[in-house]
């Protein structure tokens, strides 16, 4: 979710003010508020959450539907319509509800008078005034220059019906690339003269907003008119070409004429072929163009689903707040194959759901796990099961599971793996397939335990993944998510106490033991002296400088918003902000509590919102009202929520910030309600006093085992707020949870409501978080890795430190690598808590392997108390350098060239060099030896134009060294970023490492400014240097150097230097000894 800026609700002011100027923040008629009404879809107002940023549509579409028929408009958020400027390009055939920013919109019609001069649909705009619009679930008109457009849906169809006025030249524009992201390829054809079909291939949401990748997808379309063509022209901008039939790229479009005044149109999408959309507007289509009964049937479908929530009570503003929420919480995800069952899959191939069932896409899960899937549990558990299996194909086809699945890619947008929440939830419930059980949590497991190879997939999976398991902690990095790595880390001990649930349920006792313990480090990033979550560097210590009401290190929000991530475990929260009376306090302050209960509509319109404060208006936050159940105020979250319910309306400011595919109006639906998932990925909900007086949910057999779930609040209202007992049944309950069990054998919820606080859910009835349990397993973490690097063919070694951080001894464990050649795995009998150990790894580099650096993936497996599990892992990436036998072998650079030909040089990386000439007039010429020290050095004899030096870079040598060399010896110049001083390391055959310093100045020393370092000699000083376009008189030099080495050992590897700036030139190594 991309959030609105800071002081939004300035903004909502403004633009309520203007529309109560203009009469459009009227609420759509409702029938008396103390009786539910018989058709829910009329209080629906679908122009809610079209300003300020809240990014929702106001067009056609049925639940869950793959067409979404709706207005593009000029500076939209998500859904492609911005309420405050009414100018379209057209009807685009499909959107999302409420994203950060603006996507699809693809294939957008337009009715037009007069004819055309260009097809470019933006040439064609044309502004409206609101109050011709008339919006209806399923069912959006509009006047547009004189033409009225009514529009309405099927799932995969879209229905548009124009009627001209008297006297003009009818015609409608078609645009497949008409969308929001630009078109990589597009066509149209005009085929008899009834219909027009084509395909666009375009960019879909992803990552940051404009960014396009891999993120395309194709939408064909084939759409038909009831009437002929009177004419018709394709082309692309002014390029109109009348009377041809097709047009191809990315600006191709085509017009079409008719003699009617009366137009009607129905078009089929499909986003596997057009014989796919031929397929799906044949089947639901209808066999003529009855406008009226498609329309009458979409009123129907939204009718009926949102009459499963009857609400009584409340004003008729809050009524109609209710419905208008549910109809956003219902919007997606979305239907993705086609009536046959096709649909493209995240493998590019097409894939196939048996008759009947349906492959779903658009999964916005940093947001939705929060509250919109906990709305689809209870109002639509029917699609949950196909919903989930839709991930698990995803996962399965590209190997991972995705974040925000969209088409048929993953945005990578957001952080965390909220599908662990999304998919547990379901689990927990009852509502997948019974099949898919074990599949989705290996799948859940493999995201949770390893990271993709980026080579191999664009998908991110958990960043920091390595850091989190043994450090600790995602330390704040420079790049990617790491640059939110305190927002990584709490989305991730989020996570991992969903799957704990899940595999405690499923009956892996190890794993659930494992993620209880992952779910509880959060408690690593709150720093006790400022009493925040704040972000750790990679070396352990905690940003500097460091403001709670800063960004940095943050997704989204601030310390301040995101201390309150963990649900999972309150008591755990507030013990580690020092008991629950600070983190009382703190929360306090969070809230401005102090003036809220006074004021509280104002104080959530005027006061919230900062970085400092509670921001309703995006998802880091949600669940924080609830945290004060758990901590023995519940009165406080009662009094917070219904404040937050204030900012909730039908205008097109009424849904707070990005409705992110229904998950802020979802917040409204079930708080509304009473009912809560403060921790979203278990099966229970926190309670609050409800805004109705009545409200039933028909539950759907057979994922409930009764047919109603009934909350009572008699005598509800903004003063009777407070809870004052509770019964369920009949039976008297002390706490403010209910568990999803209780929920499914259909339960009768009353609550007692007053006007003060009371202590029912105190004391001893204050619930208890998911994950507060004390963590009893081993908790293996790989310390450090070190290596003995061998040539090819020959072997090494890489020993790997080990140290359990966890409460039961670590046994079994295993200890193994991925690297390019086998590596055998080494066992330990066993790691006491506290304890650490090491095992030794045998590297055998196959013959033939090239010296170098080479990834490896260190790997570390254990049973603990409840046996072995896939999530008993942990793992480091790593480097193994194979190493030369001589410096030959890592020649690189050409670093000399002949004055004849200066051009081939490049010692610096801007193509200077050392003059070969020069040099051979110092002595050094090709075979040459040098002395430096006690030792005696070869010149590189390599001819001109070849590599000559190598540019010291970590690579190791396992050179011929006696063993009484007291001296390592190096010819060398810092090509760049002289003087350099870095580290390399000596390896030696007793395992020994001895790190050692090299000091390299200049290599024209600063034109002779510079000084010689310390264990630096000039071997050769030249006069003048060679340029590319010809000599530079300047002194030049090459240095030996010599670092000491310890005599009474033999060197098995010199490792060189690495992690400096500039560029070391090595052109000779080799030892020498006093003897």
């Amino acid at each position: 979710m991309r959030r609105r800026v800071l002081k939004v609700h300035l903004t909502r002011v403004v633009v309520a003010a203007a529309l109560v100027v203009t009469g459009l923040a009227a609420v759509p008629a409702a029938a008396d508020a103390a009786s539910a009404p018989s058709a829910p879809a009329a209080l629906v107002a679908p122009l809610a959450g079209t300003a300020a940023g809240g990014g929702t549509y106001p067009g056609a579409t049925v639940p869950f539907g793959m067409v979404q028929f709706s207005p593009n408009t000029d500076s939209a958020e998500g859904g492609g319509y911005e309420y405050t400027d009414p100018k379209t390009w057209g009807l685009g055939l499909n959107h999302l509800s409420g994203p950060g920013c603006a996507a699809m919109g693809d294939v957008t019609s337009l009715p037009l008078t007069g004819g055309v001069t260009s097809l470019d649909p933006h040439a064609n705009e044309v502004a409206f005034d609101h109050a011709t619009e008339d919006a209806h679930p399923g069912a959006y008109a509009v006047d547009l220059a004189g033409v009225r457009a009514e529009l309405t849906a099927t799932t995969r169809t879209g229905w548009a019906r124009y009627t001209f006025p008297s006297g003009s030249a009818p015609g409608v524009l078609v645009s497949p690339g008409g969308g929001f992201r630009g078109a990589s390829a597009a066509t149209v054809d005009v085929v008899g003269d009834h219909t027009i079909e084509g395909s666009v291939s375009t960019y879909g949401y992803f990552n940051t907003c404009p960014s396009k990748s891999y993120n395309q997808y194709t939408v064909y379309f084939s759409m038909q008119f009831d009437h002929p063509f009177s004419s018709f022209a394709t082309g692309s901008g002014t390029a109109v070409k009348a009377g041809q039939a097709s047009a191809t790229g990315t600006g191709s479009g085509a017009y079409v004429s008719f003699d009617s005044r009366d137009v009607t149109s129905k078009v089929g999408i499909s986003y596997v072929s057009l014989a796919g959309a031929r397929g799906n507007l044949a089947a639901e289509g209808t066999k003529g163009f009855g406008f009226d009964h498609v329309r009458s049937a979409a009123a129907s479908q939204w009718n009926a689903l949102l009459s499963r929530v009857q609400v009584q009570g409340g004003s008729a503003a809050q009524q109609s707040t209710f419905y208008t929420s549910l109809y956003h919480s219902l919007l997606d995800p979305n239907v993705y194959s086609d009536a046959d069952g096709d649909y493209t899959g995240f493998d590019g191939a097409v894939h196939h759901e048996p008759r009947g069932q349906a492959h779903y896409t658009a999964f916005s899960m940093w947001d939705t796990y929060r509250t919109q899937q906990q709305v689809l549990d209870l109002v639509a558990p029917e699609r949950v099961a196909a919903m989930a299996h839709s991930l698990l194909k995803d996962a399965q086809q590209s190997g991972w599971m995705p974040k925000w699945p969209y088409a048929q890619y993953d945005t990578n947008e957001m952080v965390g793996d909220p599908a662990a929440n999304l998919l547990t939830d379901a689990y927990l419930k009852g509502l997948l397939r019974p099949g898919d059980a074990r599949p989705i949590y290996e799948a859940l497991l493999k995201n949770a335990t390893q990271l993709p190879d980026p080579a191999q997939t664009p998908l991110e999976g958990r960043t920091g993944l390595a850091e989190y398991l043994n450090q600790g902690y995602v330390p704040l990095g420079g790049t990617g998510d790491y640059t939110t790595a305190a927002s990584d880390q709490l989305e991730y001990g989020v996570n991992d106490c969903s799957l704990a649930l899940y595999a405690s349920k499923l009956g892996e006792k190890a794993d659930a033991a494992r993620f209880l313990d992952r779910s509880q480090r959060f408690v690593d990033l709150i720093d006790p002296q400022t009493g925040f979550v704040r972000p750790r560097q990679a070396d352990g210590s905690w940003l500097t400088p460091f403001d709670p009401a800063g960004e940095s290190g943050f997704k989204e929000g601030s310390a301040w918003q995101y201390t309150w991530l963990a649900p999972q475990d309150v008591s755990g929260l507030a013990s580690a902000l020092g008991g629950v009376g600070p983190t009382v306090t703190k929360l306090d302050q969070f809230f401005a509590y102090d003036q809220l209960t006074a004021d509280p509509a104002g104080v959530a319109a005027g006061t919230w919102g900062a970085e400092d404060r509670y921001n309703p208006y995006n998802e880091t936050d949600l669940q924080a009202p609830y945290l004060y159940n758990y901590l023995g105020q519940p009165w406080k979250t009662q009094d917070v929520v219904r404040a937050a319910e204030t900012l909730y309306n039908t205008g097109p400011t009424g849904v707070t910030g990005n409705d992110d595919l229904g998950t802020m109006s979802s917040w409204y639906v079930l708080s509304s309600l009473g009912l809560y998932p403060a921790f979203a990925g278990g099966d229970q909900y926190t309670l609050t006093s409800p805004l109705f007086t009545h409200a039933v949910v028909h539950l759907q057999q057979p994922y409930y085992h009764a047919s109603r779930l009934v909350i009572d609040a008699p005598g509800a209202s903004a003063a009777n707020r407070y809870v004052q007992g509770l019964t369920v049944d009949g039976k008297a309950v002390r706490t403010s949870v209910i568990s999803h069990s209780e929920i499914q054998k259909g339960a009768t919820l009353r609550f007692d409501l007053g006007s003060r606080p009371s202590t029912w859910a105190t004391g001893s009835g204050t619930p208890v978080s998911a994950c507060s349990a004390t963590a009893r397993t081993a908790d293996v973490r790989i310390t450090g890795v070190t290596s003995a690097p061998g040539a090819a063919g020959a072997a090494g070694t890489m020993t790997v430190h080990l140290t359990n951080a966890g409460t039961t001894a670590a046994t079994h464990v295993t200890v193994g690598a991925e690297a390019p050649w086998a590596v055998r795995a080494a066992t330990l009998p066993a790691i006491a808590p506290g304890h650490s150990a090491t095992a030794t790894l045998a590297v055998s580099p196959a013959e033939g392997t090239a010296p170098g650096s080479y990834p490896v993936t260190v790997t570390s497996d254990w049973a603990s108390t409840g046996g072995s599990g896939g999530a008993l892992t942990t793992f480091t990436d790593t480097k193994y350098q194979v190493a030369a036998t001589s410096l030959d072998q890592l020649l690189d650079t050409v670093g000399t060239s002949p004055d004849s030909d200066r051009s081939v040089g490049n010692l610096d990386g801007s193509h200077n060099s050392l003059s070969r000439d020069a040099l051979a007039a110092a002595g050094l010429t090709p075979g040459a030896s040098v002395p430096v020290g006690d030792a005696t050095l070869t010149w590189p004899a390599s001819p001109a134009g070849q590599a000559d030096d190598a540019v010291a870079a970590g690579q190791t040598i396992r050179p011929t060294a006696p063993g009484s060399a007291d001296t390592l010896a190096l010819l060398a110049t810092a090509g760049s970023g002289g003087p350099i001083t870095a580290t390399g390391q000596i390896l030696y055959t007793d395992g020994t490492v001895q790190p050692y310093t090299l000091k390299v100045s200049d290599w024209t020393m600063h034109h002779d400014q510079d000084s010689l370092l310390s264990g630096e000699t000039v071997a050769a000083k030249m006069s003048y240097r060679n340029l590319a376009t010809g000599p530079q008189q300047t002194s030049t030099y090459v240095f030996g150097v010599t670092v000491p080495v310890t005599s009474s050992k033999t060197v098995a590897s010199v490792t060189l230097p690495s992690g400096y700036t500039g560029r070391l030139n090595v052109f000779a190594l080799g030892f020498g000894h006093a003897g």
